[in-house]
């Protein structure tokens, strides 16, 4: 690559490759540039296209360039905070610690979340997966008395907002707010399956949980699988 300097002022209006320049004055390129490391001192004017080249002068201010047009790979980690990502857009850097469950904001109650009770009596415990596709599909309570739940972790800096599970007849639910480190059932909210229920908003802390109880009564019930919807603090 040939290597010009310029003191004073340039002006290109044709067509510069392959070429380093080195300005101290004004640049006036007009044309096409190709291949172009530009060391700029003093003012570029250029109104062409630049291909395949470096710039070596000062920062270029954020107002000039085009919203969406630097991406992740250009960020370093953690190099943006929450404070400059929408409320409504939950994702992965604000619902840190919750991954493969996460989509948009909602986190997913997948068949293999959900546990049984102690009312069905010793012996009787046990959930079992149907995997037949029609009106037997779903997690099958072992026994006629045994309530199904499933426990959820809200994200650091999230709060859960409403609740959906689904299931073949509309079963009961009702949405705890439990502690990893004391006894306490908090009730915020009761509904049934199949309707979205508009639980009391529950805030991350480093201790709480959800507990989502679905009242089965029969073997016969079928639970598919659910959804937490959350948004930020």
């Amino acid at each position: 690559m040939a290597t010009q300097q310029f003191n004073t002022n340039i002006d290109v209006n044709g067509e510069v490759k392959g070429t380093s320049l080195d300005i101290n004055g004004n640049a006036d390129i007009a044309g096409s540039v190709t291949g172009l490391s530009l060391d700029i001192n003093g003012d570029a004017d250029i109104s062409g296209s630049i291909t395949t080249g470096q710039w070596r002068g000062t920062a270029i201010n954020g107002a000039y360039i085009a919203n969406d047009t630097i991406n992740s790979q250009h960020y370093a980690g953690e190099s943006i905070d929450t404070a400059h990502i929408a409320d409504d857009q939950v994702t992965f850097a604000k619902a840190s610690g919750v991954t493969p469950n996460v989509y948009d904001n909602i986190i997913k109650l997948l068949p293999s979340d959900f546990v049984t009770n102690d009312h069905a009596g010793v012996g009787k415990f046990g959930i079992g997966y149907v995997d037949t596709a029609g009106s037997s599909y779903g997690m099958k309570p072992t026994n006629a008395a045994t309530e199904l739940y499933t426990f959820v972790s809200i994200p650091q800096g999230m709060k859960a907002t409403h609740v959906d599970v689904y299931d073949k007849y509309n079963k009961g639910v009702i949405v705890y707010e439990a502690q990893v480190n004391a006894t306490t059932l908090t009730s915020k909210g009761t509904g049934n399956c199949n309707t979205q229920i508009d639980i009391t908003d529950v805030d991350s802390t480093a201790t709480n949980f959800l507990a989502i109880q679905v009242t089965t009564t029969a073997t016969s019930d079928r639970v598919f699988g659910g959804q937490v919807t959350i948004a930020a603090i």
